[in-house]
């Protein structure tokens, strides 16, 4: 799927969202018995719609579980604090769509480059550079 078709749905199925946060299907579901701030909606054939806040969460939680290493209930515990210190907004901005494909369109890939000093390599490296940040303004000015 296109990432600028993701850009402008309102809602997900679970398949993309699954894509989106390199997650299976069967976690997410399992996610929504232990999470009680997960409860996407469900469309009239009963199939999941996930929003952008629905999936900012996922990718908290992931974060949580998954990189800070922490319990089912410690991240259950964590995502309540946010929501009484007021600061579960912010924390779920952190875990924006768009700001994770900005920084996929900013990171290069220096692995394929030569070691050597090359004039050619520079040259090479530097229109690899020119091409990045061309798309990195064709996606800010979007």
């Amino acid at each position: 799927m296109d990432f600028r078709s993701r850009i402008k749905k309102l809602y997900y199925s679970i398949s993309e969202v699954s894509e989106i946060t390199d997650l299976k299907p069967y976690v997410l579901r399992h996610w929504e018995t232990e999470f009680s701030y997960l409860k996407p909606s469900k469309n009239i054939s009963g199939n999941r719609t996930y929003k952008e806040n629905d999936i900012k969460l996922i990718k908290l939680i992931k974060h949580l579980l998954h990189e800070k290493e922490m319990s089912t209930a410690d991240a259950v515990k964590t995502i309540q604090q946010y929501k009484s210190a007021k600061t579960y907004k912010k924390e779920l901005d952190k875990y924006d769509i768009l700001s994770e494909k900005k920084k996929e369109a900013l990171t290069l890939d220096f692995s394929k480059q030569k070691n050597e000093s090359s004039d050619k390599s520079i040259d090479e490296l530097l229109r690899k550079i020119q091409k990045n940040l061309e798309s990195v303004i064709e996606i800010l000015a979007k």
